[in-house]
């Protein structure tokens, strides 16, 4: 076997553990989120940098339109890494739910003493059957998924003080809507 052929098997094996090894610590970081307390640490930071990050971090494919609209100088006093962590979750649904491309839209605005995230996506939507138990333990609609996400995501809003709500069509998308407390750093 040529030597180029074992060193691609090779970097292709280490992808797939690197891939397992990540929705491995994915699945247990949202069993510890959904089953010990959790103590906000607060401070404020950058939003939109913060979601900068987060959609640097996220593999997507090429024929996807994100959008931020966000006031690059709206600083928020919060945990940084549960907005991180409810983001993120949000954010991989919604491209999870876009196969074959689309458009996620990530906005926020102030609203009375609350802040509000939004996450749009134009992907598959929710079924009707499933939007009661949306928010519920163990519930997927995904062949690889363990249903603790969206579980743990409404936890951790609630920790936060905050609500979280959804409006879905099928076949036309979802937009999920945090409302958070408003403290400005």
């Amino acid at each position: 076997m040529p030597e180029s052929k074992t060193k691609k098997e090779v970097a292709e094996s280490l992808d797939d553990i690197e891939t397992n090894i990540n929705y491995i610590n994915k699945i247990v970081a949202d069993l510890q989120d959904f089953s010990r307390s959790i103590n906000p640490e607060y401070s404020d930071f950058n939003l939109k940098e913060l979601i900068e990050t987060i959609l640097q971090s996220i593999s997507r494919q090429n024929n996807l339109d994100v959008s931020v609209k966000i006031d690059p100088s709206f600083t928020i006093i919060s945990d940084r890494s549960i907005i991180r962590r409810i983001l993120t979750n949000l954010t991989v649904n919604a491209i999870q739910a876009m196969p074959t491309g689309g458009r996620l839209s990530i906005s926020s605005f102030k609203e009375g003493g609350n802040i509000a995230i939004l996450v749009e996506d134009t992907g598959v939507g929710i079924p009707e059957d499933i939007k009661p138990k949306l928010f519920s333990p163990m519930m997927t609609t995904k062949a690889k998924g363990q249903g603790l996400g969206l579980a743990v995501v409404k936890r951790l809003v609630e920790t936060l003080n905050g609500t979280i709500s959804f409006e879905s069509q099928e076949g036309k998308g979802t937009k999920f809507v945090i409302m958070l407390p408003l403290q400005l750093g």
